[in-house]
């Protein structure tokens, strides 16, 4: 009996020994892991985002959110342009009736959750309904029972972001959002990668004429993308993680 008892203690220690080990190897990797993500972050003229860096302000995440949306609109509209080799019959029908709608369906509703996501931008940087409804050409009451749901929502990430993981389809528009809440800086650099893997070089002006560029290619910049064409321009509180305060009016 003292055999199995001095035995089973000497088990005890190996696996506590491994164990440990493997943690120690595992925290190791996860440093060294940080330490080149840091390092590449200073080279690329990110911000590290490494302990101790002040937190993001509300409006910066606001615009992480609108950008995140965007991507996923992009990225729905980009699939709907090419014609598949096997998606039209000989006479040019539709092989599968409804697939079509079903995705200019997706992209429509992409479209309002990146609208939706373009006014809580607004109001977070401080715009009134006022603003938002002048924009749109609506009253103030009007805009405010459109977006107030959406704005609400978004301030509620703000102060729980959840689990990417719990009750969310992978990958879907939940998903992503709740992502980009809890995991701001990662879900900046994916979008910078996302920008710069698809920039060819066109701009909008040398595309379709300067007319076209002076409206939409420099609406949100001056057009030069650098290497952190998200992450680079994304605010934090100056004064360190102090609370954030959410200025907005009317």
């Amino acid at each position: 009996m003292a055999d199995g008892v001095r035995r089973m203690d000497q088990t005890d220690q190996t696996d506590q020994t491994d164990q440990t080990d493997r943690t120690d190897r595992t925290d190791q990797v996860d440093q060294t892991d940080q330490v080149d993500r840091t390092d590449q972050a200073a080279q690329d003229g990110k911000d590290s985002g490494v302990v101790g860096d002040p937190p993001y302000t509300d409006a910066a995440l606001a615009r992480l959110a609108m950008a995140q949306e965007a991507c996923e609109l992009a990225r729905l509209a980009r699939a709907a342009v090419p014609i598949g080799e096997h998606e039209l019959r000989p006479d040019g029908t539709v092989r599968s009736p409804g697939a079509v709608l079903a995705g200019a369906a997706d992209v429509l509703r992409a479209a309002y959750r990146f609208f939706e996501a373009a006014a809580v931008c607004e109001r977070t940087g401080g715009a009134s309904w006022q603003l938002v409804g002048d924009v749109l050409g609506v009253e103030a009451q009007t805009a405010q029972a459109r977006f107030a749901a959406a704005e609400s929502s978004f301030a509620e990430q703000l102060r729980s972001p959840a689990d990417p993981g719990e009750g969310e389809n992978p990958g879907g528009p939940g998903w992503w959002r709740a992502y980009t809440a809890g995991n701001p800086l990662e879900a900046a650099l994916d979008l910078d990668d996302w920008v710069l893997r698809h920039e060819d070089g066109d701009r909008y002006g040398d595309r379709y004429g300067d007319g076209y560029g002076d409206k939409y290619g420099d609406r949100y910049g001056d057009g030069d993308l650098g290497t952190a064409p998200v992450s680079g321009g994304l605010a934090r509180l100056s004064d360190g993680p102090a609370r954030r305060d959410r200025r907005h009016h009317g």
